[in-house]
């Protein structure tokens, strides 16, 4: 019998990699269950690192840690990739550069109980993989001297 947790990480990997094959993008896959990432992208002649994460929505808004476990069932963060995967069952798939230094990516699948608009990151926004691609290419460039 397989882990509740391992079934649900596959059925995000698989429905991440059709929707990134619908939006053009050529998925490869690590040979290793213990990379550091899920899914390798090739896009505009770029590699991209995927990690994906499955989250039902809690009080309207999904919340992921991107840790991964250790050898002594630790965990760390994991900073090992490109771009978050992010598949919510009530509201579809989320594509969300990694930024340095941040630990937690919420976004809002429903309006707040506050309605308010100001610094929400909605889910609906990050659908558009072409968009976290451009938003990761911009991020690299300003890293670079």
């Amino acid at each position: 019998m397989q882990h509740p947790t391992t079934s649900k990480g596959d059925i995000g990997v698989a429905l991440v990699t059709a929707d990134l094959i619908l939006q053009g993008c050529r998925v490869l896959m690590p040979v290793s269950a213990t990379s550091p990432f899920d899914l390798g992208v090739l896009y505009n002649n770029t590699f991209i690192r995927v990690q994906v994460k499955y989250r039902t929505p809690h009080s309207g808004r999904v919340e992921v840690k991107p840790k991964r476990a250790t050898a002594r069932f630790q965990y760390e963060l994991n900073i090992e990739y490109d771009i978050l995967a992010i598949y919510c069952p009530d509201a579809g798939i989320a594509y969300v550069p990694r930024q340095d230094g941040q630990s937690v990516v919420t976004l809002r699948v429903s309006p707040s109980k506050n309605n308010q608009k100001i610094g929400v990151n909605l889910f609906e926004e990050h659908t558009e993989f072409n968009t976290a691609w451009k938003n990761w290419q911009n991020s690299q460039s300003k890293q670079k001297p």
